[in-house]
Order: C-alpha cells, then sequence, then structure tokens
C-alpha cells in the first residue's frame, strides 16, 4: 500500500517505498506532483490518499498510475481516480511484478494479478524453449456464484492467433484449460471480465511432462563422494527429478592392527583403499566378554526370589540374573472333616 498526502512539492521525482506515508501539496493552479514508488516483490498494492476535508463534492485531485514508462497505464486505459474536497480516496487493488509493471512470467511459475475495474484487461508473455505441452491455469477464492467472471486466451507470438480459450466460474476455486502442444517461442496470455469481481488470482502456465522413464546416472559414486543420476521428460527433455547415489566407501584388504580391541575398549587399524588408494583407518568393535559359570549367591524359595553372578575372566564386568522364586510343592490331602448329609 503507497499512502499520499497532499503537501509535497511539486515536481518530486524521489523514489519512493510502500507502506509509507508521504506528504505533499499543489504550488500552482494545473502543477502536477509525481511519485515513483519501488515495488519490492510480486504482489498487490494500491493508493490510499488523504487530504484535509473541504465542504464540496467537486473533484479536486485526478490520481492516474503509470508504470515505468511513465507513458502507459497501470490500469492498461487511461481512466483516473477522482478525489472530491469532502472524502478521502483508495484506489483499486492492482497485482503487479517487483520493481517495474512490465508483467512477465514463466513456464510452471504462478503470478498474481486483478483486473483494476470493469473492462480491464491483463496480458501476460511467456517463452517456451522447446516444444511441449502446455495449460493455463487460473486460481482464485470462491465468490459463491456460477457466473463466469474471467475469460482466457493464450495466443502465439502474433497475439493475434488464438491458441485456445476458457472461462472461469466464480463459484470455484480453479479453473484450467486442456494441454496444448505448442513449438518453441513467445507467448501471450489475456484475461478479462466476462463480469467484473476485482478480485485477486493467481496465474500458472503448466508444461506437461512424461514420467514414464528411468533415472540415468549423470555422475558416478566415488569412495567418498555421492553420485547423481537424473530423469529427464521424454518429450521435451525438461529434468523432472534428481536422485542420490550413495559413496561406495573404501575398498580396503589388507588392515594392519594398531590396538587390539577388548572387552572394555575398542581397538584400532588401518589400511590403504585399493581403489584411490586414499589411507583409512577406523575403529575395531569390542569384542564379547568372556564370562565363566554362574555362581548362585541367592537361593530362591517359594516365596522370594534369587540370584546368581558370573564374571568375565578378561576384565572386572559382573552380570547379575534373577532366579524367579520356586513353586509350592504340596502332599497328599489329609481329611479334617468328614462330610455328612
Amino acid at each position: 500500500m503507497a499512502k499520499v498526502k497532499n503537501e509535497v512539492i511539486a515536481g518530486d521525482y524521489t523514489g519512493r517505498k510502500v507502506n509509507k506515508t508521504y506528504n505533499g501539496s499543489f504550488s500552482t493552479d494545473g502543477d502536477v506532483d509525481w511519485y515513483k514508488l519501488t515495488i519490492p516483490q510480486d504482489g498487490y498494492f494500491y493508493v490510499d490518499f488523504q487530504h484535509d476535508l473541504v465542504d464540496s463534492t467537486r473533484t479536486y485531485w485526478q490520481i492516474r498510475l503509470y508504470d515505468s514508462t511513465g507513458v502507459n497505464f497501470v490500469d492498461g486505459n487511461s481512466s483516473y481516480f477522482g478525489v472530491t474536497g469532502n472524502s478521502n480516496k483508495i484506489t483499486n487493488t492492482f497485482g503487479v511484478s517487483a520493481g517495474t509493471y512490465y508483467i512477465s512470467m514463466n513456464v510452471n511459475s504462478s503470478i498474481n494479478g486483478a483486473l483494476s475495474t470493469d473492462g480491464d484487461t491483463d496480458w501476460y508473455k511467456f517463452t517456451v524453449s522447446s516444444q511441449c505441452e502446455i495449460a493455463v491455469v487460473l486460481n482464485y477464492s470462491s465468490l459463491d456464484s456460477s457466473r463466469t467472471y474471467w475469460v482466457i486466451n493464450l495466443y502465439d507470438s502474433s497475439a493475434v492467433t488464438k491458441v485456445l480459450s476458457f472461462n472461469c466460474k466464480a463459484n470455484v476455486t480453479s479453473s484450467s484449460s486442456e494441454y496444448v502442444s505448442v513449438p518453441s517461442g513467445t507467448y501471450y496470455i489475456r484475461i478479462t471480465d466476462d463480469y467484473y469481481s476485482g478480485a485477486n488470482y493467481s496465474l500458472t502456465v503448466q508444461e506437461k511432462h512424461d514420467c514414464s522413464g528411468s533415472f540415468k546416472t549423470v555422475k558416478d559414486p566415488t569412495c567418498t563422494d555421492t553420485g547423481v543420476q537424473e530423469k529427464n521428460c521424454s518429450i521435451c527433455g525438461k529434468l523432472l527429478d534428481t536422485q542420490t547415489i550413495p559413496a561406495n566407501g573404501h575398498n580396503c584388504d589388507a588392515w594392519i592392527i594398531d590396538k587390539e580391541a577388548t572387552c572394555s575398549s575398542e581397538g584400532k587399524r588401518h589400511s590403504t583403499c585399493e581403489v584411490c588408494s586414499e589411507p583409512v583407518s577406523e575403529n575395531i568393535p569390542m569384542i564379547a566378554h568372556t564370562l565363566g559359570d554362574w555362581n548362585v549367591t541367592k537361593e530362591p524359595t517359594c516365596h522370594n526370589d534369587g540370584a546368581q553372578t558370573r564374571t568375565c575372566s578378561k576384565c572386572d564386568y559382573v552380570e547379575n540374573e534373577t532366579l524367579t522364586a520356586l513353586t509350592h510343592n504340596f502332599g497328599e490331602w489329609a481329611i479334617v472333616e468328614e462330610t455328612s448329609c
């Protein structure tokens, strides 16, 4: 949003930033104040013009928005926003690219826009580098209406010959054309309103690819570095996916032991890779304990668990184990009271 108050010295061409308020005023009758705004990124903007209110319905100020040429209008026509003396003014919202207002787009990327006025037209230019199949997609918020709001036309480099056309109804959130095969070259998209809303939209040109092919290795892995394999579209050759091939690891057979591994510490060894001749060293995992026989330290009973231990013959490691409590061992039944009728 660019805010402007009418208190500035005439003829000020200083570059301005959005989301800031600048003051100005006309010095003479017929004076014109210019403001140059830099849009930092793709998106939308509008101008909020505020002034000291005058008790009159006459139009005191006219706001016109130009692209970087200073000649062409942002909204595609010569209309202006009039500001009366008894009210402030917020202009329509415009979809623009960062920097200048020459709007271009790339295949498979999205660009934001909006028709600023009833009857407005948005033009987009893009280039196809090789023969491919493309579709035009428009995304937007649902407007709860089955009417057609946008009409999309795709033209070839002449901007006259129509390649495809489709309509966008407002009660959905996305509309798409069918895929069409096009040769390399420059193309234009024209967006007009069948029924005006001023709603924001996102435009994308999607490229169709054949993903059925297999990966091909473009970089072999080495002992230490990963390799790369790629999958390309069989239609246009575009890179579709990339995968990493794990490194092979060193190939060593003749190891020299520097330190033997024990059951309490790791060992070390070194060698030379037979593939790349790089020196390689690594740890040797600890070996297992050499455990003796179990020694019962507490006999289990019918009521309590017992315990036993065993010790490693190579180090001080002791392993403990619980002996489960015994079950009761009952004798013959003894009759303590005879049954009766």
